[in-house]
């Protein structure tokens, strides 16, 4: 797996912000980069969730997901990136997401975070609404 490291200006990034530069980034060597994996340092969280797993259990995940792609945004955030064009279309674990200046992200659900798997309709433990 390729590693990029970028160490942006600390004082302006946060979670939204490093992903958004991730994908940023991935683009320049995935054809359609989708996110399988993420770790947050700030707030310790990682995607995706696996109870009793080990801190480093969300690298293990995406390298066994056809992790191709690691992005570093400092110290903090870390994004593992797959292709998406290797997912069956139309594929129910891939989502889009949208953030509020359009830009497009493409992950697995179990990459969305928390917030965002309410927003799509998931429920804590899984299932949708409906």
């Amino acid at each position: 797996m390729q590693t990029i490291n970028l160490d942006p200006d600390k004082a302006l990034i946060d979670f939204r912000q490093a992903r958004r530069l991730a994908v940023i980034q991935a683009v320049d060597k995935l054809s359609k980069p989708l996110i399988v994996a993420w770790k947050d340092d700030r707030s310790h969280l990682a995607a995706p969730g696996i109870p009793g797993a080990s801190k480093d259990r969300w690298r293990d995940y995406g390298s066994s997901h056809d992790g191709r792609l690691e992005i570093n945004i400092g110290d903090e955030y870390h994004f593992i990136f797959s292709e998406a064009d290797e997912y069956e279309s139309p594929d129910l674990n891939v989502v889009t997401l949208t953030e509020q200046d359009g830009t497009h992200i493409l992950c697995t659900r179990g990459a969305c975070t928390e917030e965002e798997r309410q927003l799509l309709g998931y429920f804590p433990g899984g299932g949708t609404g409906g």
